[in-house]
């Protein structure tokens, strides 16, 4: 019997790990198909490790770039951007990419240091109440090429986490539960609520102060889903 469980427990890992392949690959065919340069991102702050993380950046960037100067780094987003392997800016401070979890959940949860937290008000879901969530963004800034996709992708893993961390929160302060025992259809509506926080924008090819990118119209990803 000892024998079996150790034969059977290593095909078990292989089909658990296979599954999570076969979800990053289902949410690709149907992010592939759209002309949203925000489902993009979504996926990605989804799926930060899949192979179809190259794919699904540089189709973010083709539609971005062809939508006329209607996207901005708005002063209460999160500005993160590469400094080497290790190290980056967040908000002009220099950070240790493993610290990026804990920071991006405070951001989300608390604003950024001497500036209010954005926030919008919402049906919490599945109840009669209202409250606020963060309005929040993660402005992912790239200011050298090549960036490693690897480095890039350890960003990202940890900005989701902290996101992560946020819906928790959100589950444990409106349901008074962990998130993983909400469900389907609250963990539907949390997920919806905070799936698209991440913006992207390159400015390679631009004489720009790394740290601060240029100003543009004010513009919430969030917001337009209701438009």
């Amino acid at each position: 019997m000892f024998r079996k469980a150790l034969i059977i427990f290593p095909i078990l890992i292989l089909c658990l790990q296979c599954r999570k392949v076969d979800i990053s690959k289902e949410d690709w065919l149907k992010t592939k198909e759209s002309r949203h340069y925000d489902d993009y991102a979504r996926f990605i702050q989804k799926h930060p490790k899949s192979v179809y993380f190259e794919s699904a950046l540089s189709e973010y960037f083709f539609l971005h770039d062809s939508i006329a100067d209607n996207l901005i780094c708005c002063r209460y987003n999160a500005s993160i951007s590469v400094i080497d392997g290790k190290q980056l800016l967040f908000d002009e401070e220099i950070k240790m990419t493993d610290s990026l979890r804990i920071y991006s959940f405070e951001y989300l949860k608390n604003g950024k240091p001497g500036i209010p937290s954005l926030q919008r008000q919402v049906r919490i879901p599945e109840t009669e109440l209202n409250d606020s969530i963060s309005k929040g963004h993660f402005d992912i800034i790239i200011y050298e090429k090549p960036l490693s996709v690897n480095v890039l992708q350890s960003m990202i893993l940890e900005i989701s986490n902290g996101i992560n961390d946020y819906k928790e929160y959100l589950a444990e302060s409106w349901y008074n539960k962990r998130y993983a025992d909400l469900s389907v259809s609250k963990k539907k509506a949390l997920d919806k609520l905070n799936d698209r926080r991440l913006m992207f924008f390159d400015f390679s090819g631009m004489d720009v102060k790394r740290g601060q990118p240029p100003e543009r119209e004010e513009f919430d990803p969030l917001d337009s889903e209701n438009n």
